[in-house]
Parts: C-alpha cells; sequence; structure tokens
C-alpha cells in the first residue's frame, strides 16, 4: 500500500523528524504553553511583585533566545548543515 509504513519505518520517520530530539520536544511543549490563553491570564492576574519576577524571566528568555537563534541561524546557513 503506497503512503503507509510499517512500525520500523514510522520510526526512523519520526526519529528524523526529531521525535527523539530532548530540545526540540521541550521548545514545542514551551510554545504550546506559552500561546494557551489561560497562560497569559495567569501571567497578568499575578500580584505586582509575581508580575515584575515574571517580567524579568521574559526579558531573560528573549535575549537567550535571541542568541540562540543567532547560533542556529549561523549553522543553517553553513553548507552541508
Amino acid at each position: 500500500m503506497a503512503g503507509t509504513y510499517d512500525f520500523a519505518e514510522a520510526h526512523e520517520t519520526a526519529v528524523t523528524a526529531g521525535g527523539e530530539n530532548y530540545a526540540l520536544n521541550k521548545l514545542k511543549r514551551f510554545r504550546k504553553w506559552l500561546v494557551e490563553s489561560s497562560t497569559e491570564d495567569d501571567l497578568l492576574e499575578a500580584p505586582k511583585a509575581i508580575r515584575d519576577s515574571m517580567e524579568y524571566e521574559l526579558k531573560e528568555i528573549e535575549r537567550k533566545s535571541k542568541k540562540l537563534r543567532g547560533l542556529i541561524d549561523s549553522k543553517s546557513a553553513q553548507i552541508g548543515s
């Protein structure tokens, strides 16, 4: 049958697509959590002292994610990567 895989082929396809990559899966879970409407509500409804700490954490995440994005972009630009 065209378009079907046996278990070994399906597993290999999943691995190749990043299914077993810890860092990729962690980023996906974080992004999914971040875009949930309940996350926004939780952040905005927190007491000021907590929101101030959240703001700091978000700034640190932004700073580090920009650095990591730059490193990945540079690696992707290399021939044969």
